[in-house]
């Protein structure tokens, strides 16, 4: 296949280039005018071709021969203006796609774009969980995620797959160790130690893109991705530390006691002051209310499986960390 990949130099979109690239695809890596992928350099198997999705002109001519298109621009600490831009970037995206009769998408959106105000702890969340309805409400990403989302979903000549990562991690990004917040150089708080964390390995979330790409039948559908060996706040921070990384001293928060802070201090600021994010009733039930997250959707639909455990990522993880260490002492 032929792939044209958005967000090629991105955390997640490095991984999806080089394991497209070793699965014998052929590449083409949009990087953003005046900066590279962290990859290589175009050859037999990748293009990079610098531009901005928002002018087709620097990128349209990429699209000729393509197969599908893996939707990956968007940084997750968006801002009410980046969002904007992303969202015209995807009109943009989608609207050359029709032109170019180029109908395959992989959308890669987030698992922050469910309605978790209508959950309580302890349930499940999967695809049949409704979206968010009062996206207003919600951070700048989760809207931007899900006005991605309804622009794939008008354009019904394309075929398009959804994917919503959980909480990506790899060398460089471990979440703070699971914490909600960091205080200082050396304390954490945490919101419900129990409380299971949706992660994804990177390697693990760059395999479920590239083989939604790769299955005709993932067409039409939606799936989260989340690893099977998902550790609660503890186990995670408890994980780090057992591999020699990063983690701070932690202070816990029971769940139900943040989210009464959390809505106290709204009923107080009713929105005329802004607020941390754990203290913003939507912005804490998606990121810290205690729910499972099963991945069956994934495994049936894309035959996709998580290759590692947690202690095995880590331990890959800790490894790279000890070996760029080494070259640049």
């Amino acid at each position: 296949m032929r792939l044209f990949i958005s967000g090629a130099g991105g955390f997640i979109g490095r991984s999806v280039a080089n394991l497209a690239v070793g699965r014998g695809h052929d590449v083409v890596e949009l990087a953003r005018s005046g900066r590279d992928p962290a990859a290589p350099r175009s050859s037999h198997h990748r293009t990079v071709v610098a531009g901005d999705l928002r002018e087709p002109a620097s990128w349209a001519d990429s699209l000729g021969g393509c197969d599908a298109v893996v939707h990956l621009a968007g940084g997750i600490e968006a801002t009410a203006a980046t969002s904007l831009a992303l969202i015209g970037a995807t009109e943009q995206l989608v609207h050359v796609m029709s032109a170019r009769a180029v109908d395959r998408l992989v959308l890669v959106s987030s698992i922050s774009v469910y309605d978790y105000r209508s959950l309580r702890p302890g349930d499940v969340l999967d695809e049949a969980t409704p979206l968010e309805p009062n996206p207003q409400g919600r951070a700048a990403y989760v809207q931007a995620k899900l006005a991605q989302e309804r622009l794939a979903a008008a354009h019904t000549d394309l075929r398009t797959t959804v994917l919503r990562p959980g909480a990506v991690y790899g060398p460089g990004r471990l979440w703070n160790a699971g914490q909600a917040k960091r205080i200082g150089r050396s304390l954490g708080l945490a919101i419900e130690r129990r409380a299971r964390l949706k992660l994804t390995y990177v390697e693990h979330c760059a395999e479920a893109i590239v083989l939604a790409a790769e299955v005709a039948d993932a067409a039409g559908a939606a799936a989260n991705i989340v690893d099977d060996d998902l550790p609660t706040q503890h186990e995670f921070g408890a994980a780090l530390a057992r591999h020699g990384l990063d983690r701070p001293r932690t202070v816990t928060v029971p769940y139900r006691l943040a989210s009464v802070a959390a809505r106290a201090a709204n009923g107080v600021t009713r929105g005329r002051l802004p607020l941390p994010g754990i203290l913003v009733p939507s912005t804490l039930d998606a990121g810290y209310e205690p729910l499972e997250y099963p991945n069956e959707q994934a495994k049936r639909l894309l035959g996709w499986v998580p290759r590692y455990s947690l202690d095995e990522a880590l331990a890959r993880i800790a490894r790279e960390a000890g070996e760029i260490s080494r070259r640049e002492g």
